[in-house]
């Protein structure tokens, strides 16, 4: 799937301190509770523990595993002690997880296994987080043998704390993958491989035109494209059209409702202005969270004046230990750092080699009977792109991270999802991004030039 829009034409002739209002919303992640409800013997004289528990997940399946497992975990505390719930928590995890495999949304009685009986009593849905509320009856004997063959230690502290220790390790845990999970696959993953973009291509002109009548130039008449950039092309055969890149609206609903979900804290900005003197994005959350285990994120407005900064606690901290990485390096990835390591192409040359993170943009000029007369294809970092010949691409209205008299710009450019240069930067998603592109043509694909195209190829990475 790719995004596409496609623009068909018929030529003719181509002739200062920010006000910001900080507002904290603590917003605390419900934490799954299980209770206890009846211990009595079954038909064959067996203990079965009757608990009702709850869990969450992106269906009313996952929602149901997830109770399972909860009501499984509150029961191990009854016959493990302390120690041994710590010394062998993934062990434990691991062989609970492997006994909900088979747990059903729509199946009740289960002959085999350590649970004997599953049934829902209640679902709740938030946007796309079901909330499921279920009562587990736990054949006990089978379960303990089954544990107690993966951890075995002896009683050293109240089975009363044991269980409140590891149950609530094991629910923070839990937390936190669903927390990573839902922020990868909900919102950073489909942005970053431009899967749910809309492109609309504006009205072209030519360069004499843009700079002279252009809303852009009048308004700005020192703006480097609309005075000297391009003095050296040849204005008969450029002209200029702008595009927009802007999120589905749907995908856009269900991304906020995800954010607001997981997020600990949000934090809102309001009439900024990124080129005032001490800028920086940073600003707005900085006191607000932990840089170095929590995950940041805003979500600015299309006019990028406001923005909502979203903080998921732990959430950046348990993807550190999750793939082994080391803190040193987190400017190298993606997920931790948007614009990856040097993309902003130092003279290193790097930036045009990150095809690998960010599907690629391929734009298209056409002909009679849909014909190909030309493609050029970029990296959504654009590299150098503003002043590139003979196809140049600018960001006008583009806001930068800080006050610095190097590179400040977010990065990818060509991206909805992008940061500044290093992990410590905000990491930032954009509604909308306006570009223009100048373009220098052949005579000949003038004379036969009949539309324009602009799509994001998928890598599938």
């Amino acid at each position: 799937m790719f995004s596409r829009f496609i623009f068909l034409i018929f030529i003719f002739l181509i002739p200062s301190v920010q006000a910001a209002v900080n507002k904290i919303n603590k917003n605390i992640a419900t934490i799954p509770e299980s209770f206890l409800l009846a211990e009595i013997n079954d038909t064959e004289g067996k203990i079965v523990k009757t608990v009702t528990a709850s869990g969450y997940g992106v269906s009313i399946e996952a929602a149901s595993k997830n109770a399972a497992e909860n009501a499984l975990t509150e029961v191990v505390g009854s016959f493990i002690d302390s120690e041994t719930l710590i010394k062998k928590q993934k062990e434990i995890r691991d062989g609970v997880i492997s006994k909900t495999k088979s747990i059903k949304k729509d199946i009740k009685d289960y002959s085999q296994g350590s649970i004997k009986y599953f049934e829902i009593l209640d679902i709740k849905q938030n946007g796309s987080i079901f909330n499921v509320t279920a009562r587990v009856d736990v054949r006990v004997e089978d379960f303990k043998a089954y544990i107690k063959k993966l951890a075995f230690g002896s009683n050293s502290v109240s089975k009363k704390v044991a269980t409140n220790l590891f149950t609530k390790a094991v629910v923070s845990a839990d937390n936190l993958k669903n927390k990573y999970e839902l922020l990868t696959k909900n919102v950073i993953e489909p942005i970053r491989k431009a899967e749910v973009y809309e492109i609309e291509i504006g009205e072209i002109t030519s360069l004499d035109d843009f700079q002279s009548k252009s809303t852009l130039c009048v308004q700005n008449p020192n703006y480097g494209p609309c005075k000297s950039l391009y003095r050296e092309w040849d204005k008969n055969r450029t002209f200029v059209f702008p595009f927009t890149i802007t999120l589905e609206n749907n995908f856009k609903e269900n991304m906020i409702n995800t954010l607001d979900n997981i997020s600990d804290k949000k934090i809102d900005a309001y009439n900024i202005d990124s080129y005032s003197k001490f800028y920086s994005a940073r600003n707005t959350y900085l006191s607000s969270y932990d840089s170095g285990k929590d995950y940041q994120i805003s979500l600015y407005s299309p006019n990028m004046k406001n923005k909502t900064t979203y903080i998921q606690k732990d959430v950046l901290n348990y993807w550190i230990k999750k793939n082994n990485i080391n803190p040193r390096d987190l400017s190298t990835y993606y997920f931790s750092n948007p614009s990856v390591k040097n993309s902003h192409d130092f003279g290193l040359g790097s930036c045009k080699n990150q095809k690998n993170f960010f599907a690629p943009l391929l734009l298209r000029f056409k002909g009679e009977n849909n014909k190909t007369l030309a493609n050029y294809e970029y990296s959504k970092f654009a590299c150098k792109s503003h002043n590139a010949y003979p196809i140049s691409i600018i960001e006008p209205y583009a806001i930068r991270y800080r006050d610095y008299p190097g590179n400040t710009e977010y990065m990818p450019k060509l991206s909805l999802l992008a940061s500044g240069q290093y992990a410590s930067n905000e990491k930032a998603i954009f509604l909308k991004r306006q570009y223009f592109i100048v373009a220098e043509l052949e005579l000949e694909i003038l004379k036969n030039l009949r539309g324009i195209e602009i799509e994001y190829l998928q890598n599938n990475q």
